[in-house]
Formats: C-alpha cells, structure tokens, sequence
C-alpha cells in the first residue's frame, strides 16, 4: 500500500486581539506525508509556532484551530517546551 498525504488546514481566527489585520491570510495549509509503508494515524506532528505567526500575522495561541482536510477540528496545542515563556511549536 502506497502512503498518502493527508492535507491538515491550520487556521486562525484574527478577530479583537489583531486589529487591522483582517485583510491578512488567516489560513495555513500543512502537508503531512508518511514516506513509510506503514499506517502512523496517531502520530504526532510539530509546526514551529514562529513560522505559524510568520505565515498568518497576529494568530494567537487561543484561537488558532488545526482542521483536517475535510474541515473537521482536530485537537491542537501550542507549547513552549522549555519553559522560557516563548511559544515554540503547534502541536497536532
């Protein structure tokens, strides 16, 4: 069985807390892809949460929600993984 790529819509609701930017991209597309043969469902995946907030201006950790291709909502966290009180990554 060959891999499939599954495609995963991170998006952002830009709303208060980001005034003057609603006319900026409030979406991120994220494809994920299994080089392997072998199913991996509940794998974890990492986005650096600098690279979120480059790619869509004024997403905040509380409202960004990661959607999978058919627009379902899947559980996601923003982490700071060594405790220096900066966000490193979105976790999905």
């Amino acid at each position: 069985m060959a891999p499939r790529p599954h495609r995963l819509l991170v998006t952002a609701a830009l709303t208060a807390a980001a005034p003057g930017v609603a006319a900026a991209q409030s979406r991120l597309a994220v494809r994920v892809e299994n080089p392997i043969a072998i199913a991996r469902p509940d794998e974890t995946v990492a986005v650096a949460w600098r690279e979120v907030q480059r790619r869509v201006p004024g997403a905040a950790a509380e409202r960004v929600r990661v959607l999978d291709a058919e627009g379902t909502e899947i559980v996601s966290q923003v982490v700071d993984n060594d405790g220096d009180g900066t966000l490193d990554e979105l976790l999905f």
